[in-house]
């Protein structure tokens, strides 16, 4: 067996036993030469997998044992790599600067395990810091000493190069994971964005309807704010005259006049008599109000059975979503909104649109309510009128 490369190698480092110390940092304790348990411990990593006895026990020979205090920093990013390190006992960090604060640790090393081979093969500096989670204790190796060993025994290269394949698997893998989970954290964000902008939108209409006596101007808000906060192109409001059994627009949003004409003439009459198998043929504003419930179309052009599919796709809108607009169990309109690609509306988008025909509903219930006692003033100020005038006549 050559020895003879190991040999030169420990007298030309053996004044250093152990990595320098750089200014600030905290010393860790070396201690003698290690115990035969350092041989066994040799024999359980796939590092020096192959070596006889003797040479594990040459190996043993080289090497220091550090003892390291939890907190104790044993790499600093950006230093030289003079030795690679075996973890005996404890638990390191591994972290990289510059990256995410809020992220977690590139790496959480377990005994038994060497780390920081690769710095001493490529003799580049250290690319992260290794840090003692808990009071911990490792095997120095000088970078001299392993040299020797890698040329005596080859193996350890071929150990190597199988550890670093398993080992950027495992980090196509955490890659994996880390861009997943930022995909979440995107996701999350834009829900809470679109979150707070419905919750702004819905406490600006509910100020509108409030205060408001303008139902034009606050049904326009309700068709404007529908439409922006479910990504449609345009929305109708419509109200449902129960006497004529018909609707007609009330107020839009980006919708143009010749489409709202168009639809007028194409709702359905006899509406509240009609029976289950004719409402298939009814429009989707006269199927809202029928049923009173919301009704959606996710692909105009697929969907053959719809009454007005051809003046939907003559303006170019593929999916629609009706709510009828409800003031209790009275149904006083329908809240439609329109895009121009095919797809379903979602359940939020569903319940969003659901709250603003609600409040169109107060809102129009609201106006009817003014509107009558305004009318009912009216005819009293007519009647005080003739009193006063009757009275002045008979005195």
């Amino acid at each position: 067996m050559r020895t003879g490369g190991l040999r030169g190698a420990q007298r030309k480092d053996r004044r250093a036993g152990s990595e320098r110390h750089p200014a600030g940092r905290k010393r860790v304790e070396a201690v003698g030469l290690p115990p035969e348990a350092l041989v066994r411990l040799l024999q359980a990593t796939p590092l020096l997998d192959g070596i006889p006895q003797p040479g594990l026990a040459h190996v043993a020979a080289q090497m220091r044992r550090r003892r390291l205090p939890g907190g104790t920093v044993l790499i600093r990013q950006g230093e030289s790599a003079r030795v690679l390190y075996l973890l005996a006992s404890g638990k390191l960090e591994v972290t990289v600067a510059g990256g995410d604060a809020e992220s977690p640790p590139v790496n959480i090393l377990d005994p038994p395990c060497w780390f920081g081979e690769l710095g001493v093969l490529m003799k580049q500096p250290r690319t992260s810091t290794v840090t003692a989670l808990i009071d911990s204790e490792v095997w120095t190796l000088s970078a001299r000493q392993f040299e020797a060993a890698l040329v005596q025994y080859p193996q350890i290269g071929r150990s190597i190069i199988r550890s670093l394949g398993e080992r950027i698997q495992r980090k196509d893998q955490d890659f994996l994971g880390q861009s997943t989970l930022a995909i979440e954290r995107a996701r999350l964000l834009a829900d809470l964005r679109e979150r707070n902008d419905a919750l702004a939108a819905l406490s600006e209409v509910a100020r509108a309807v409030s205060a408001s006596l303008d139902v034009d101007t606050t049904l326009r808000a309700i068709s404007a704010y529908a439409a922006q906060l479910t990504l449609s192109d345009s929305a109708s409001l419509f109200l449902y005259d129960e006497a004529r059994d018909r609707s007609e627009v009330r107020a839009s949003h980006n919708t143009p006049e010749e489409y709202l004409k168009a639809i007028e003439r194409h709702q359905a009459a006899g509406l509240a008599g009609a029976t289950p198998e004719a409402a298939v043929g009814l429009s989707l504003v006269a199927k809202v109000v029928r049923e009173r419930a919301p009704a959606q179309i996710p692909d105009a052009e697929a969907d053959t059975r719809q009454r007005n599919r051809s003046l939907y796709l003559r303006w170019g809108y593929r999916a629609l979503l009706g709510v009828p607009l409800l003031h209790g169990s009275r149904v006083v309109g329908a809240l439609c909104v329109r895009r121009k690609h095919a797809g379903e509306f979602s359940q939020r988008e569903i319940e969003l649109v659901t709250t603003f025909a609600r409040q169109a509903a107060v809102a129009i219930v609201n106006a009817r309510l003014f509107s009558e006692i305004q009318e009912k003033a009216a005819q009293l100020e007519v009647v005080s009128r003739h009193k006063s005038q009757f009275l002045a006549n008979m005195s």
